[in-house]
């Protein structure tokens, strides 16, 4: 059944599902990219029996490029219009690329020449880096073979002299959070073993190469209750984790929340600390000037004063605004000159407390006038998503159009915004192979009856998938990488010619939801881009 196979290239922006056939695709595609970055195409090979062997030969100007196969992930209920999914919230979302349940090709899993389909078809990715001195047109024959018959594609990369520079101190401030306890769980090593240490250093790695500059640094990995039940500092423990960050060159340190909400109530006027879990205001506040004050001193030791931020209390509302402003005055006064970021929902009741702002990007632009008096007065704002926004907004969630994770930056160079976050690095509570719609805290297999209002959208997890050895890149975080590589370019283009700068963006976008999803289009201004 050899002589039926069919393959085709497609835009590594463009959603592929394992029922895609390869024969919609092209023979031939072509590129534009800067030098320091990265160019891809995604290959479909359909029409194939389960089990059968496809192998590839690449032949090419240098030997700098990868091959990965596309590994499928499910996607159950669709994104909902206004929040979390259609099963929650009841409304049909027409802002998705196709209706669920379905798979789609997600996770890039490095191969060498060789793959076995385990259905009709197998898609794999292709990435060159871009390293030139001079402009230059770099073509890549790529031959796939079943079954001793041989097709060829060819993907052409037209490299551009321009430099983009890896991520760093001065660039656009990025950071998805990493769970370091799953690295162990769906690693199966034992936390702050050598074998943990090394995969978290190539989870902090894949971060640096997704253009991350930030590591997030949970608290309760480097505290400990004493025989009083108060927390110490385990510096031996931070310092670890320090230095993976400096091996995989991440600069700012962010240290995590050192307080939640009080018994977990999303509208608590109270906090309580991490590990002793006392009570703010009251005896609570004895442990968080005790942790804040530790912290700094190392901070001081160590010379990590320009490097650090910290954050105190997850997204506060107005209702925990006043221990919001008591755990930041404390802050100010234990850790001076250190900046207080956190995800923020209140706006006014929260101001004098945060030096750095971060609400989700619709409520920066629904807020926008707020915003830029912060700005006004000397503070920073960075914007985040999570299971919000939905609907049209730009996000990256699975049944989205991967060009919106590219669209973010490009949005981001619109506003006086200086960073972007989210939560979801690799936050999965479930095998995220068999399952993307979570109910957070109730993935239980004894529990027969999920409350669906607790249901995260498919991708809010996670970016960073589990391999065997290592962590797995996604077409998600691919695509977001190339939106700060793109925001690299503009910045720096906004620096000779600002006017122009705008102009080519706003061919683009317009606003967090207005925009252009053409990949044709995106393809044509970013060569405008890497010629102005």
């Amino acid at each position: 059944m050899a002589n039926l196979f069919e393959v085709g290239l497609f835009d590594e922006l463009e959603a592929i599902y394992p029922d895609t056939k390869g024969e919609s695709g092209d023979k031939v595609y072509r590129v534009s990219g800067a030098s320091g970055t990265y160019a891809g195409v995604h290959m479909v090979i359909s029409g194939l029996q389960a089990g059968q062997m496809v192998s590839f030969e690449v032949r090419g100007p240098h030997q700098g490029y990868k091959l990965f196969e596309l590994i499928p992930v499910p996607v159950e209920d669709n994104t909902g219009l206004v929040t979390r999914t259609e099963r929650f919230d009841g409304k049909y979302n027409p802002y998705v690329i196709r209706r669920a349940p379905f798979m789609i090709y997600e996770v890039l899993q490095p191969i060498r020449n060789l793959a076995v389909s385990k259905g009709q078809s197998v898609a794999v990715a292709f990435r060159e880096a871009i390293q030139v001195e001079e402009d230059v047109e770099n073509k890549w024959e790529i031959y796939v073979t079943v079954e001793g018959i041989t097709q060829k594609l060819t993907f052409i990369v037209e490299a551009k002299k321009v430099k983009v520079m890896p991520s760093n101190k001065t660039t656009h401030k990025y950071v998805n959070w990493i769970n370091m306890r799953n690295i162990g769980a769906f690693h199966k090593v034992v936390m702050w073993s050598k074998e943990w240490e090394d995969l978290a250093l190539s989870y902090f790695k894949l971060a640096r190469y997704a253009r991350q500059n930030i590591v997030w640094l949970p608290a309760d990995l480097y505290f400990e209750l004493n025989e009083s039940q108060h927390p110490v500092l385990n510096e031996e423990k931070l310092s670890t984790l320090i230095r993976l960050a400096d091996e995989a060159e991440l600069y700012w340190l962010n240290g995590a929340n050192l307080c939640g909400r009080k018994d977990g109530d999303w509208c608590a006027t109270e906090a309580e600390t991490i590990l002793s879990k006392r009570i703010m205001p009251g005896e609570g506040e004895e442990d968080f000037r005790n942790m804040t004050t530790q912290l700094y001193k190392y901070i001081k030791e160590k010379g990590l004063e320009n490097r650090w931020i910290q954050s105190f209390f997850d997204e506060p509302l107005d209702e925990s605004a006043n221990v919001y402003h008591r755990g930041a005055t404390i802050i100010n006064e234990t850790m001076p000159g250190i900046q207080v970021l956190d995800a923020n929902k209140a706006t006014e009741s929260l101001v004098g407390a945060m030096d750095i702002w971060c609400p989700t990007l619709d409520c920066y632009e629904k807020e926008f006038e707020f915003y830029r008096d912060r700005v006004e007065k000397g503070e920073e704002v960075w914007v985040y998503t999570c299971l919000e926004p939905t609907g049209p907004y730009l996000n990256r969630l699975l049944d989205m159009e991967r060009i919106r994770p590219v669209l973010i930056e490009w949005a981001n160079s619109l506003y006086p915004v200086k960073g972007f976050l989210h939560w979801g690095g690799n936050w999965f509570a479930v095998n995220p192979y068999k399952q993307s719609c979570v109910c957070m805290g109730q993935e239980d297999y004894t529990n027969f009856k999920l409350n669906y209002s607790a249901q995260l959208p498919a991708g809010d997890c996670g970016v960073m998938y589990p391999g065997d050895l290592m962590p797995l890149s996604t077409t998600r975080l691919e695509a977001h990488r190339i939106g700060f590589e793109d925001l690299y370019l503009i910045e720096q283009l906004k620096n000779k010619n600002e006017a122009l700068a705008k102009e080519i963006v706003n061919t683009l976008v317009r606003s967090y939801k207005d925009y252009e999803t053409d990949i044709s289009l995106y393809r044509k201004t970013k060569k405008r881009l890497l010629e102005a």
